[in-house]
């Protein structure tokens, strides 16, 4: 019996693996959606990479203890995050280039990421 059970596990992992598209929907730049987590005191995904012109919706996870902001200034982005919150907002960037992702608290503290707009 455990050996059939066995036999299964291996089976639905191998069919998983062989309909996925291998991204994840946190990496590469054609999500439509991307979890953020906002923590004690970095950015995950760090790059973070988006389409000029195509809207993305970022969840904004605070998974730190104290509140967080997720501010691109260049792209005018600047949202408050409590902890232990999540928010979700909707960007459409215009114009592509390098920005920088800061939390306005936590700045002095290193607490930076990098946004690509392709």
């Amino acid at each position: 019996m455990t050996l059939f059970l066995f036999g299964i596990l291996v089976l639905t992992l191998a069919a998983t693996a062989c309909s996925s598209d291998g991204k994840d929907k946190n990496e590469g730049s054609n999500a439509s959606s991307i979890a953020v987590e906002l923590d004690n005191y970095y950015f995950k995904p760090n790059p973070l990479t988006l389409i000029a012109g195509k809207s993305v919706e970022l969840e904004l996870g605070n998974e730190g203890s104290v509140t967080h902001t997720f501010t691109v200034q260049g792209l005018n982005i600047d949202e408050e995050v409590p902890s232990p919150q999540t928010k979700k907002i909707t960007v459409t960037p215009d114009k592509a280039g390098e920005y920088t992702i800061i939390c306005r608290f936590h700045e002095a503290q290193g607490m930076k990421a990098t946004l690509t707009v392709k």
